[in-house]
């Protein structure tokens, strides 16, 4: 988990990045990496997301977060330290609030499981991928094949991008 955000901060440098995890809550889900990054923001001497985000829209993002989810919300914290979040329990109003955002390019990372990654076209460069194994009841399996090849295109979207990167963290995840 440090090492998949530690690697999504260092990429955020050429342009914008997902974080994906199959999970959206727990530790190695969604709301987990969250906090993760959010602990290791605070410590952080280089360049942080805020670096490369609009500070306007942050602004009018934290409101918006703050009236719909109150001050303590992931996302709202999230949005503090310059990145998003997305899954399904998002309301779909404010998913296509952070589409928007992260299309714009207003923020440059964002860390999502499959909601976003599937059918969803934002201009992204360089997918980090935390984990391909989830669980399926109180099986640990991975992610089939075909969802992995439109998680992977995702990134560098004609028009958009045109040169993508896909960095997997877990060396297990390699031998899918």
């Amino acid at each position: 988990k440090s090492k998949s955000v530690a690697i999504t901060l260092k990429a955020q440098i050429n342009g914008t990045v997902a974080l994906f995890t199959p999970a959206k809550s727990g530790n190695n889900g969604v709301e987990g990496l969250a906090y993760e990054m959010i602990h290791q923001l605070k410590d952080l001497k280089l360049p942080t997301p805020l670096t490369y985000a609009k500070q306007e829209e942050i602004s009018v993002l934290k409101e918006h977060f703050i009236k719909i989810f109150g001050p303590n919300h992931v996302l709202t914290e999230a949005v503090e330290f310059g990145f998003l979040i997305h899954h399904g329990d998002i309301p779909q109003d404010v998913r296509e609030i952070i589409e928007q955002a992260i299309r714009n390019s207003y923020i440059r990372i964002i860390i999502c499981n499959n909601t976003l990654a599937e059918g969803v076209n934002l201009p992204i460069k360089t997918i980090v991928i935390n984990s391909t194994r989830r669980f399926n009841g109180d099986k640990l399996e991975h992610i089939k094949i075909r969802d992995m090849k439109n998680l992977v295109g995702r990134a560098g979207r004609a028009g958009q991008e045109t040169k993508e990167l896909i960095i997997t963290t877990n060396p297990s995840d390699n031998a899918m």
